[in-house]
């Protein structure tokens, strides 16, 4: 049984970092933490625990999603992971007040539970349910915000490519990301 050779949990593309010797993921993982420090990004040294696809968690930028008074954290963390063969690929993660999430699981009932718990509106069920769309709404525009930024950033220093097949033994296929054929295979 083989496997895909990169781990994508979050990026729009696979970000392929190409490490043809020692030096190049590290020289790649500085470079792109260099840049995201000029955009206000914070550096920090960070494993994620993932067997298979190690990966460290190198910068990190927060926002602040509000509603009236009441905001959370907004996290976007830079992933830079091994690959399982050969090479690495740069991928994010995001925290919502200090939680990991995948942005599909923070809903209304997430940002509703927030919302009930803070004192500013712990006394008024009834905004909070009219809120908590708003709250996932403005959390959803933070993510946006900062992994636009994130990933323009990646396209510089890596090669976007999208994962065309995987076959039952566990293999797979890539193809660059901006050949419109591979778009339409992967799709």
């Amino acid at each position: 049984m083989s496997a895909p050779n990169f781990y994508n949990a979050n990026a729009s593309n696979i970000f392929m970092v190409s490490c043809e010797d020692d030096f190049s993921y590290q020289d790649t993982k500085d470079n792109v933490s260099y840049e995201l420090e000029g955009l206000g990004w914070d550096s920090v040294r960070k494993y994620d625990g993932e067997r298979s696809y190690p990966g460290c968690v190198f910068s990190e930028k927060t926002k602040k999603a509000s509603i009236g008074k009441f905001w959370v954290d907004v996290t976007v963390r830079a992933i830079i992971r091994s690959g399982y063969f050969s090479d690495a690929n740069l991928d994010w993660d995001i925290e919502i007040d200090g939680t990991e999430y995948d942005l599909e699981c923070y809903d209304e009932s997430e940002a509703l539970e927030q919302l009930e718990s803070s004192y500013e509106y712990s006394e008024n069920p009834g905004f909070c349910k009219m809120q908590a769309k708003n709250l996932v709404k403005n959390v959803e525009k933070a993510v946006s915000e900062l992994t636009e930024e994130l990933e323009s950033v990646y396209e510089k220093y890596s090669e976007r490519l999208l994962c065309l097949g995987i076959f039952s033994n566990g293999e797979a296929i890539y193809g660059k990301a901006n050949n419109p054929i591979n778009q339409i295979k992967a799709s």
